[in-house]
């Protein structure tokens, strides 16, 4: 718990952290140091614990109640979403201002937090980035009276649940979309397979042709022998038919 002493005329700004990573709980609670007016800063760990917390449940039993909610999405055991649209849901709680922290580039994410009634900033890597949210806690403790947040919460929830039913739907569509791709590259894969294996065929078919091809002696006519006696050119057939007495 972090606190900073109230001026007797001031009261001190009731701050609830949801927030389980013990690196930004320390950015967070030495940012807050900056502010102008006094404040009470306590520390919860978890989406389920920050519910508790609220409704000062268990341990919690005689936590003040905030005057703002600095709050992480990703958190364990209940997401960010959920917790703020249980807070929205709750008569008692749902005008309590909410400002979410988080590190998400989704614009889903944006849109859902504002359909709720929450601030949304990028969560700050380093302390000299968290000056931004000091500056805006500094602008909602000036307007703190005029603050309204208990407006068209049903209104907003359907919207939330409008978004998360598109969301849905995207990523439904995106998956589709894979597994067409991974079935057209399996067509084209098992379209070339085929065609190798016609390959190999027509190959094997070559292979087997020229061993029944003609040998060159089988096309050649025989060579030309040259036959003295008779001055004349005979084939070899020609020379082994002939008689002793034709040779005589």
């Amino acid at each position: 718990m972090e606190s900073k002493t109230a001026p007797a005329h001031v009261g001190a700004l009731e701050i609830l952290s949801v927030e389980d990573s013990p690196s930004d709980q320390a950015l967070i609670a030495h940012a807050l140091r900056g502010l102008s007016r006094s404040y009470q800063l306590n520390f919860v760990g978890d989406g389920e614990e920050a519910i508790r917390y609220l409704r000062h449940e268990g341990r919690f039993a005689n936590a003040a109640r905030p005057d703002l909610i600095l709050m992480d999405l990703s958190l364990p055991t209940m997401h960010g979403h959920d917790v703020l649209r249980a807070i929205r849901e709750d008569e008692k709680l749902r005008d309590i201002p909410v400002m979410v922290l988080s590190t998400s580039t989704s614009q889903d994410d944006i849109l859902k937090c504002q359909a709720l009634h929450a601030n949304f900033f990028r969560k700050p890597t380093d302390f000299n980035r968290y000056s931004v949210v000091v500056r805006a806690i500094e602008q909602f403790c000036e307007k703190l009276e005029e603050t309204k947040w208990s407006d068209l919460t049903e209104e907003s929830i359907m919207k939330v649940l409008e978004l998360e039913k598109e969301a849905r739907r995207k990523e439904r569509l995106k998956l589709k979309t894979k597994i067409w791709d991974l079935e057209r590259k399996l067509a084209e894969e098992k379209k070339k397979l085929v065609e190798e294996k016609q390959k190999v065929e027509d190959l094997k078919t070559e292979l087997d042709e020229s061993k029944n091809a003609p040998q060159l002696k089988d096309i050649l006519p025989p060579p030309l022998v040259f036959d003295p006696s008779a001055a004349l050119l005979v084939a070899p057939a020609d020379v082994a038919s002939q008689t002793p007495d034709q040779e005589a």
